[in-house]
């Protein structure tokens, strides 16, 4: 007979395996539950509420690169179906824009490496753009947080291309 998994309050998704080891390391205790993708755990953590329980959260190595975030992404949803998913990682930034450690809020999203040749790259740029609404989070957000757009690819950016 089949063990149904523990419900989760949320799911926290960390791709590379250099976002993976602090937080292993956070949770030094913690009962490794592997999957496909790679490790995962759950803990319990305080909520961003006060005066609410604490949160069941599963933490899942989901591996980097779009394939392994898309694929484990829907893992999480088919095999969890958490409320609250959230993809925690870390980017880069342009000198003067960002400063190292700052945390930023994503609300929009934009490919930059599509090369669409058979039809209107703009079209595919937009197509591939993703704005979320981010107005159901409270204020004050508990860390000090700028919302930003983050562009994306599946290749680093090269600075004489910039």
């Amino acid at each position: 007979m089949r063990e149904e998994p523990i419900a989760v309050d949320a799911a926290i998704i960390i791709s590379a395996n250099a976002e993976w080891r602090p937080v292993r390391a956070r949770y030094p205790d913690a009962v490794i539950i592997p999957t496909p993708y790679g490790e995962s755990f759950i803990a319990s953590i305080e909520p961003p509420v006060a005066d609410r329980p604490p949160w069941t959260v599963l933490f899942f190595h989901g591996g980097w690169g779009k394939i392994d975030a898309a694929a484990s992404t829907q893992y999480i949803i088919d095999h969890r179906r958490p409320p609250l998913l959230i993809n925690l990682g870390t980017c880069g930034g342009f000198r003067g824009d960002v400063a190292a450690g700052e945390v930023l809020l994503v609300d929009f999203t934009l490919v930059y490496d599509i090369l669409e040749q058979m039809g209107d790259p703009d079209e595919a740029l937009a197509h591939y753009a993703t704005e979320i609404d981010l107005s159901w989070l409270r204020e004050p957000l508990p860390l000090p947080t700028r919302r930003e757009m983050l562009i994306s690819a599946d290749r680093d950016i090269v600075a004489a291309e910039v």
